[in-house]
């Protein structure tokens, strides 16, 4: 389904003479009425436009959206807010512009030309990949709650004494605290980067980052000044942060069956 206002059926069917399969697609532009908007957009899978009103509708209606963005304004402020909302921009120094006409672009519009259809599809994927941005974030919080319960396991089966074990489930709250880059990047230290990925916390803070699309880089306030690739806004890496998790998941659980083993004839010694 396309919707726009009225006088923009030319630039609506000049887009429709691009699609493959056209008869699939409905033209309501210059048709739907701003009071019909929202029931429109509430049965949609997905929502994709620039930077208008139907956006933040379809964002404030909880449908998957994808804001193109110019740098004629800040996407940080006006992009899309939602739980399954993104704004997808391109870089530039000179945004935001807050350039009311593009003929005063001294750069050829370089924000909004040079953005890569292939990063508008991604994003588009993204959405769909869950459906949902909250149920993401849902299977982000079972993820590390699930995995940090096979870790407590984990030390539970390695001490022989249950007053050693606070001790160390503290410092590894602490540890997780830490190592999870919520509010300390650790990207540019080799010790602590690698050790986070034994984290569960570190998985689970970066899927919820890749679904809400937290930005990380050079410009942006601390501590999201080094770039995370475990943030990145695409379906791949969303998988790949859901792997790890599940794969730290299953090495604890294997872990502690090990320890229990171990542990097992200590104790049924003890007992005779």
């Amino acid at each position: 389904m396309v919707i726009g206002a009225p006088g923009e059926e030319t630039i609506a069917e000049e887009l429709l003479g691009m699609v493959r399969q056209r008869d699939a697609i409905i033209s309501l532009v210059g048709k739907a009425r701003l009071a019909e908007l929202p029931g429109l957009i509430a049965g949609c899978s997905l929502f994709l436009g620039n930077n208008s009103g139907p956006k933040h509708i379809a964002a404030a209606l909880g449908v998957p959206t994808v804001g193109v963005h110019s740098g004629a304004v800040d996407a940080r402020e006006w992009g899309p807010v939602g739980p399954a909302a993104v704004a997808v921009t391109r870089a530039v120094v000179c945004a935001p512009c807050y350039l009311s006409k593009p003929e005063d672009c001294r750069r050829g519009l370089v924000c909004i030309r040079h953005l890569e259809p292939e990063r508008v599809y991604e994003a588009c994927r993204r959405m769909l990949l869950l459906g949902s941005g909250t149920l993401e974030i849902v299977v982000a919080l079972v993820g590390v709650a699930v995995a940090s319960m096979a870790l407590g396991l984990a030390v539970s089966a390695a001490i022989t004494n249950a007053d050693r074990g606070m001790p160390l489930l503290v410092l590894l709250a602490m540890l997780q605290f830490i190592l999870s880059s919520a509010l300390l990047q650790i990207g540019g230290s080799a010790v602590l980067a690698q050790l986070s990925w034994l984290v569960p916390a570190r998985w689970g803070f970066a899927l919820g980052a890749s679904t809400i699309g937290i930005p990380s880089g050079p410009g942006l306030p601390t501590p999201y000044r080094e770039n995370d690739p475990l943030w990145a806004h695409d379906a791949l890496t969303w998988v790949l942060d859901l792997g790890a998790l599940v794969g730290l998941t299953v090495l604890f659980a294997i872990a502690t069956a090990v320890l229990l083993r171990r542990v097992e004839p200590i104790r049924g010694g003890r007992r005779r």
